[in-house]
């Protein structure tokens, strides 16, 4: 039949859609467990933000309950105080409540006292069972979410307390329990966010016979087979689904199928070429079968070649394999060559041709049919690759002979090796695959200057311990920041800065010990952890040994350096804290040391967290005061040393604070610095400085210029020139004061070019606080400032020392050798202004003239002339 050809194309197709099907579910699964791992992140650090909330509220009730063990007849007025400052240190701690023998005796805040005082713990309504199991357990029980009585959702945190009895032995004194509100702790971990790509679903442990109880997010989320994190301290479950569920990213499979289409379809079309091929021989050689019914005995010689129409047909003595003419078949030849005479011929290639002797004689012998395979070169010299195949035949009375037909099957053979070679470079591509995968996992948790563990195998390490519930051993966490590491950069370039970085690797896993790990998680910042503690009092403890290796000199080329570091350290300090936490503690006892200096070690302090709280507090207040513009100017008043005539007037921000009142910079400049937004500060400033002073004309008050200060973060902005071009002032009015303390020598260029703009708009330069900080005479020269205001702390004491009267009149004649006028701060009585006069100040700025005022108020100071003794009139 016809069809038999393409029965081996066939059955390859279907191994072939077998095997693309198949590569193609492996794609999809993969990349849908990609999909998976990176929610599983995501999730990872939801979990790790909302454990820290519950961590921190349980601190802080925890020591409300370590009061009240050394006092337990703490009086109500003490335990309000304390209760207070615990509500005002966390955003969801709603109600304190004290409970001697469960029996609530002292309620906080007041509101919620007529609705407890006196009541038995025992009593309320889902509440009973965990005050009972907080009586009897070593540490806090939680609870919840459960309904609580003020209304809303809520956890339960509850500690037992134990006091000295009368024998000398602790007992159980009753049990302290806090509050929660559920909603706002859901909210601090994040997990009310609109950017996550994905729904979640909050869950508690459910009975051993129900379902979990989904308390927030939503249910059908378990229904999606979800990952899920789990916060054991709460007995929940915290799962997570993509919305629309999981499925593979078509953009990724489309090119990973067009691939296997192609590669299927280099796989199928040959042999269906060559099924079509065979098809075609069959169909031959019916034709001919068709035809032999019609012929004779001669007729049989014929059908043998035509078996083997299309391709070469021979024929040779059976007996001598001597090659047998026949005008039939044209000239002799066969598998034993294309020459005649009894030759075997020279075309086939030598090992092949001894092959061809033997099975030829073999197949006359046993009378089977020959077949063989064979090489030849062509006359172009190209290896061709041939299949033969005949069979002996004999008429009566006359010798026997081999006729055959040789076939070329050299894309056939081609085609085998190129579906071999690309088996083997599947093989190899595979290989090299599983070896990059392996060295990408490497990377991903490895620094690559450094070789060191990175951040995300911190994070796996810290994961590994937490989940460890019978690890509660000793352990450290110890982050060492590096000093001045960009100059460092700066001075030996990109490379020898990665050489320091390395070189500080090697010292620091060289003073650790084997099981400890180093790990770098910045561009100067190392951690260590460490299953010892660390305790401050130890000369020899792990964070003075890593300090102490640092400080010693290294040389790098032909130069020694050294290697400046600040540390923070912090140790477990019970068995059931995460390393998770011992982790931001370091972070703020680091922070501490920051402020401290070079090479100092901090170590972690209930007192480091209760500043950190606060400093996070004043951070929030700080973003949300800009936001509802809280920050206004006041001013001072500047006046000429000789006719105490107002030249002008200063700026000076401060904090209308909605509940702490007006604040000086004092309090909030440190940590506007820290959130990097002193360019907004002084852009809000300005805009409102610059509004006062055309009210103040408006009103037909003539001030002469307006000056304000300008922070180097702000001088550093390359869209500062084109801001300022934007505001509506007149040239020669404004000023801006550059502090002393920006190092003007070491001035990046944009600094530099930004100076140079805003003198060009028109704007004064003035440098404040001179005498205080770093500027040079050759930085004077370049910048060319209108007037030098000298620091009040030199001008204070002008009036009882001569030496310092000496030092303001060298400052004097250093301006006026440069052009540059002189301002005086700080003239706080009329004997300084007199002097200061005298030797030679332009202009007198202080609390004996005016002290700052806001904008409203300074029309009606200037038209009383109030600097003035005796005043009482308008100018």
């Amino acid at each position: 039949m016809v069809v038999r050809p393409y029965l081996p194309v066939a059955i390859l197709s279907i191994g072939v859609a077998l095997g693309v099907i198949l590569l193609d579910r492996q794609q999809a699964g993969i990349l849908m467990e990609r999909q998976r791992l990176a929610t599983m992140e995501d999730l990872s650090r939801l979990r790790l933000r909302l454990q820290g909330e519950v961590d921190s509220d349980i601190q802080l009730v925890r020591g409300l309950v370590s009061a009240l063990e050394e006092d337990p007849e703490m009086t109500v007025s003490a335990f309000t105080t304390r209760a207070r400052r615990l509500l005002a240190h966390s955003g969801s701690v709603r109600t304190v409540v004290v409970a001697p023998g469960l029996k609530v005796s002292m309620v906080y805040p007041q509101a919620a006292a007529d609705s407890l005082m006196g009541r038995d713990l025992r009593s309320l309504l889902g509440q009973g069972e965990s005050a009972v199991a907080a009586l009897t357990a070593r540490d806090v029980v939680i609870a919840g979410p459960v309904v609580l009585g003020q209304g809303g959702r809520g956890l339960l945190l509850r500690y037992p307390v134990s006091v000295q009895g009368a024998n000398g032995r602790p007992h159980r004194w009753g049990i302290v329990s806090a509050s929660i509100d559920l909603d706002a702790l859901i909210a601090r971990g994040g997990l009310t966010l609109s950017q996550h790509d994905f729904d979640f679903a909050l869950s508690a442990d459910a009975p051993s016979d129900g379902m979990p109880e989904v308390f927030f997010g939503s249910p059908g989320v378990l229904d999606e087979q979800p990952v899920q994190q789990r916060l054991e301290r709460m007995g929940w479950t915290l799962s997570a689904a993509p919305r629309g569920g999981w499925a593979a990213p078509d953009g990724a499979l489309r090119d990973f199928r067009a691939l296997l289409s192609i590669v299927a379809l280099l796989i199928i079309a040959p042999m269906a070429w060559a099924g079509w091929l065979l098809g075609q021989r069959k169909r031959s050689i019916a034709e001919l079968l068709r035809r032999e019914a019609d012929l004779v005995a001669a007729s049989r010689r014929l059908q043998l070649a035509i078996e083997s129409s299309g391709m070469q047909i021979w024929q040779r003595d059976a007996v001598t394999g001597e090659s047998i003419s026949d005008p039939a078949f044209g000239p002799p030849g066969g598998p034993a060559g294309a020459e005649g005479g009894g030759t075997w011929g020279p075309e086939i290639l030598p090992e092949d041709r001894a092959v061809l002797r033997a099975r030829f004689h073999e197949a006359v012998r046993t009378g089977q049919p020959f077949s063989a395979e064979y090489r030849m070169r062509g006359p172009d010299g190209a290896l061709r690759h041939l299949r033969s195949y005949g069979r002996t035949y004999a008429d009566p009375g006359a010798r026997p002979v081999m006729i055959g037909a040789d076939w070329e099957v050299t894309s056939f053979v081609r085609l085998n090796e190129s579906l071999r070679e690309a088996s083997r470079q599947a093989q190899t591509r595979a290989q090299l695959l599983e070896v990059a995968r392996d060295r990408l996992e490497y990377n991903a948790n490895h620094d690559a200057t450094t070789g060191l563990p990175n951040r995300n195998h911190l994070e796996t390490l810290f994961e590994t311990l937490d989940a460890d519930a019978a690890d509660a051993g000793p352990l450290s966490v110890i982050i060492i920041d590096l000093h001045r590491f960009k100059d460092i950069n700066d001075t030996l370039g990109y490379h020898g800065g990665n050489e320091i970085l390395r070189r500080t690797g090697t010292v620091l896993s060289e003073a650790a010990r084997p099981q400890d790990v180093v790990a770098r998680v910045g561009g100067d910042e190392f951690v260590v952890v460490t299953r010892q503690h660390t305790f401050p009092e130890d000369p020899d403890n792990p964070a003075r040994r890593m300090l102490d290796a640092l400080t010693r000199p290294f040389l790098h080329g032909a130069h020694e350096y050294r290697v400046g570091a600040t540390v923070g350290a912090a140790a477990r300090s019970h068995r059931r804290e995460k390393s998770t936490s011992v982790f931001l503690n370091a972070d703020i006892a680091l922070h501490a040391a920051r402020q401290r200096g070079r090479n100092h070690i901090e170590y972690f302090t209930d007192t480091l967290r209760a500043e950190a709280v606060d400093t996070k507090r004043m951070a929030d207040d700080v973003l949300r005061g800009l936001e509802r513009r809280e920050f206004i100017p006041v001013y001072q008043l500047q006046f000429d040393a000789r006719t105490l005539e107002v030249t002008g007037a200063e700026a000076l921000v401060r904090w209308q604070h909605p509940r702490q009142g007006l604040l000086t910079p004092f309090r909030f400049l440190e940590v506007a610095e820290m959130l990097n937004v002193m360019g907004d500060l002084d852009a809000m400033v300005l805009e409102q400085a610059l509004a006062d002073f055309r009210g103040w004309a408006a009103q037909g008050l003539r001030v002469p210029r307006i000056s304000v200060n300008v922070s180097a973060q702000r001088l550093g902005d390359d869209m500062l020139a084109e801001r300022i071009s934007r505001l509506d002032f007149e040239p020669g009015t404004l000023a801006f004061e550059l502090v002393e303390t920006i190092s003007f020598d070491d001035a990046s260029q944009q600094i530099a070019d930004n100076i140079q703009r805003i003198r060009a708009l028109g704007i004064d330069i003035e440098i404040d606080d001179f005498g205080t900080g770093y500027a040079s005479i050759l930085s004077l020269l370049n910048l060319s400032p209108r007037f030098l205001k000298i620091d009040k702390d030199l001008v204070l004491p002008v009036v009882g020392s001569a030496r310092s009267r000496k030092l303001v009149s060298s400052v004097v004649e250093i301006g006026r050798a440069l052009g540059i006028g002189v301002i005086a701060e700080g003239v706080e009585s009329a004997r300084h202004a007199e002097i200061l006069r005298d030797l030679g100040c332009q202009i007198l700025q202080g609390y004996a003239l005016a002290r700052p005022m806001p904008a409203e108020d300074l029309p009606a100071f200037i038209r009383a002339r109030a600097w003035q003794p005796g005043a009482t009139g308008e100018a």
